[in-house]
Formats: structure tokens, sequence, C-alpha cells
């Protein structure tokens, strides 16, 4: 199997989770979303909203944080490209 890092594969593999395209980083009661970060079209990470309208992310082996969509943007993880949703889960 090869494995291409390139975002449309990794839209492709967030698939079964939420459809593209979310229409932008806005909370919407009701949705989910995540952003998809990248650097020249290479995906570098992604981000789940949180229920505040915060985001959250897993950066390497250390703990979840919480932060702004724009607070991971620079030359590590380039910047949010995509946006994907799906229907919130009920409580």
């Amino acid at each position: 199997m090869v494995r291409a890092r390139t975002l449309a594969a990794f839209i492709q593999a967030l698939l079964p989770w939420a459809t593209p395209p979310g229409p932008d980083d806005r909370l919407e009661p009701g949705w989910a979303k995540v952003a998809i970060y990248a650097t020249d079209e290479r995906p570098t990470h992604a981000a789940r909203q949180l229920s505040s309208g915060k985001w959250t992310s897993k950066l390497g082996s250390d703990d979840d944080i919480e932060h702004a969509l724009e607070g991971l943007c620079g030359a590590t993880y380039g910047a949010v490209v995509q946006f994907l949703q799906r229907p919130a889960a009920q409580p």
C-alpha cells in the first residue's frame, strides 16, 4: 500500500468522520467541525472545534491543548486550508 501525504488523501481519510467542505470556523450549534492545517498543500495537522468555539489539538505525545484556530498557524503547521463538518452527536 502506498500512502500519499496530500491534502486530498488527508480529506479522504477523514471522510468517514465528516464531509467537506465545512464552510468556515464559525461555531454552529448542531455541527462538529475539524480544521486541516497544511504547508504547501502538504497536510500537517488537524484540530477539532469544541462547544466553546475554541479548538483542541493533540501535539505529539503531549496532552491535548485548547487554542484559537490561528494559534497554530506558522512555520510548523502552516495555515488552515480546509474545514470538514458533520452533525454533532446528540447528548
